[in-house]
């Protein structure tokens, strides 16, 4: 367990570069787990499993994962089996349904039977599985987006590690964001401000990264809305060149910049019509983004409304899923020496799959096609 004095938990995960991953624990991540000391960890990342709750799911079955179930059943350890499909009534035009059933269902059946208990992503899938299992906990726990994904149309902040807001400056931005989500605008953060996500994660999506061809691309094709660069003045800042303003604009992207000299000397040489200049203060800010939000059609805007509410609420909602098997676990979680025991034994076997993994990956896609299998 981790902090465990704070009611915390630990949850280790197959792989983490996957879509499958993160609609399933995205929750997970937000700042309202971190405080709550809830921490996700994913394999291959560290040689340590730590006092983690381990979570199965059926798309990894390799020798690695089979070793690592049968330790964790010799010792008495619980671990969860994540299902998002009922996989005994696969259609017959499914591709999985052409894999035979001693990959397809023996080792989740197995899986199934060990799990301290099951998470599903339905309420039919979780009727299922309780009429199937009688006796074992099944949870419910529903899909939701990963929180790196913000829909198209909204609004992208320039804040990276370069410029940083301070306390008394993030207090009126965060209004600000606040009133532009409630016009019905999707908010998305360029860079990192850790101080900003945690105080609006509710609201804010930190995805995009600063650097590269992807970013330049991601702001070609999101149609963004509006564009917000705030900096708070000081000499440092002054020194800075507008790239950020020429990114933004040249998207034909409305920007909004804070007025410090590089920005002041871009719309003075410009004399761009969608770029302004405004002082650090709520009304100059408020006045500026509302007068291009008021530019977009009303049902537009009613509908980024809808979107924003639903992606909030499904957050939301597979948040307290989770927290309710965190509850069921707590008091079933074994003590960190008997994790340490499962690590020792298990690191050659986790050594091994990295180092063949590289290897065989692309034979098994290869033996896929060849016989229709993916």
């Amino acid at each position: 367990m981790n902090n465990e004095a704070s009611g915390g938990m630990e949850f280790y995960f197959p792989v983490r570069e996957r879509m499958y991953h993160w609609v399933r624990s995205s929750s997970l991540y937000s700042p309202a787990a971190r405080q709550r000391g809830i921490t996700v960890r994913t394999m291959f990342r560290q040689e340590e499993i730590g006092a983690s709750v381990l979570v199965f799911d059926r798309f990894e079955g390799g020798f690695y994962f089979r070793k690592l179930q049968s330790l964790y059943l010799s010792a008495g350890v619980p671990y969860l089996m994540d299902l998002d499909d009922l996989i005994w009534e696969l259609p017959d035009f499914s591709i999985s349904s052409q894999m035979p059933p001693k990959y397809l269902l023996a080792f989740p059946e197995s899986l199934i039977s060990g799990a301290a208990a099951l998470t599903v992503s339905t309420h039919e899938l979780k009727e299922h599985l309780e009429h199937r299992y009688p006796g074992k906990p099944v949870f419910l726990v529903e899909n939701c987006m990963p929180a790196w994904v913000a829909p198209r149309h909204g609004a992208l902040i320039a804040n990276t590690d370069a410029f940083k807001m301070g306390d008394e400056s993030i207090r009126w931005f965060i209004d600000l964001l606040r009133l532009v989500f409630e016009h019905g605008l999707s908010i998305q953060l360029l860079g990192d401000n850790q101080n900003l996500l945690d105080q609006c994660s509710d609201i804010v999506v930190h995805s995009l990264g600063v650097y590269g061809r992807s970013y330049l691309l991601g702001l070609a094709q999101s149609n963004y809305r509006l564009g917000l660069i705030p900096v708070e003045h000081s000499s440092y800042a002054d020194c800075k060149s507008a790239i950020k303003a020429l990114d933004f604009v040249s998207q034909r992207i409305p920007t909004v910049a804070s007025d410090i000299a590089p920005y002041r000397r871009f719309a003075g040489r410009h004399g761009m019509k969608h770029f302004c200049v405004v002082p650090n203060t709520f009304e100059s800010w408020k006045q500026a983004v509302e007068t291009v939000i008021l530019q977009i059609p009303e049902e537009e805007r009613q509908e980024g409304k809808e979107i924003n509410a639903m992606l909030k609420a499904t957050r939301d909602t597979q948040f307290q899923q989770w927290l309710a098997v965190i509850e069921f676990l707590r008091d079933r979680l074994p003590n960190p020496a008997t994790m340490r025991r499962i690590s020792r034994k298990f690191r050659p076997y986790g050594s091994a799959y990295r180092r063949f993994q590289p290897i065989f990956k692309p034979i098994k896609s290869r033996l896929q096609k060849l016989l229709g299998i993916s």
